[in-house]
């Protein structure tokens, strides 16, 4: 039996709220384990670094809507031809953004210490956070086309399955390192 509308975006908003909630929780539980085993001065250049990393986010150029809107009216059609090459290359530009913001990371690793002001003490720590953060920046960027064409699709249920995931594993890394 087909499931109705009202049951479908029941199911998505459910599943949605219910991966918010993880993220939610899950970075609660690092903020507070931050500021519990953290110094304010590596707190505060991990701030940077996420903060140049999220600035970065606005090279998308709205590849991502695209994949979004085309992937499931390719799909509806049956154009796979179409729907092979905007997936193509929105991996391929991906993945090439990826490259670009991980090498910018990992090069800004070797003089981030003559644009802000940092503790000799935490130099080598600032530096290895720079290097997880450009490896970070390569994986996510590269999985980007993948998430934005499971959100074109509506299924909102593996979205919140996978961010939970890697919430979860965030969070298990963080206490790990």
């Amino acid at each position: 039996a087909a499931m109705s509308l009202t049951s479908k975006v029941s199911k998505s908003i459910g599943y949605n709220m219910a991966g918010k909630c993880v993220a939610i929780f899950t970075n609660l539980v690092l903020l507070a384990f931050l500021m519990k085993n953290v110094s304010k001065d590596l707190y505060g250049i991990s701030v940077i670094v996420l903060t140049f990393s999220g600035w970065l986010g606005v090279l998308d150029m709205g590849v991502g809507a695209a994949v979004m809107k085309y992937v499931p009216e390719y799909l509806a059609r049956k154009d796979f031809r179409n729907l092979e090459k905007i997936f193509n290359t929105s991996l391929s530009f991906y993945m090439a953004i990826g490259l670009l913001i991980g090498a910018s990371l990992f090069a800004l690793s070797f003089f981030y210490d003559r644009i802000v002001s940092v503790p000799s003490e935490y130099l080598i720590q600032g530096r290895y956070l720079f290097y997880i953060c450009a490896v970070s920046a390569v994986f996510n960027w590269s999985l980007l086309p993948f998430r934005e064409a499971i959100s074109g699709l509506n299924r909102f249920d593996i979205i919140s399955k996978v961010d939970s995931l890697f919430n979860i594993t965030n969070l298990i890394l963080a206490y790990a390192v």
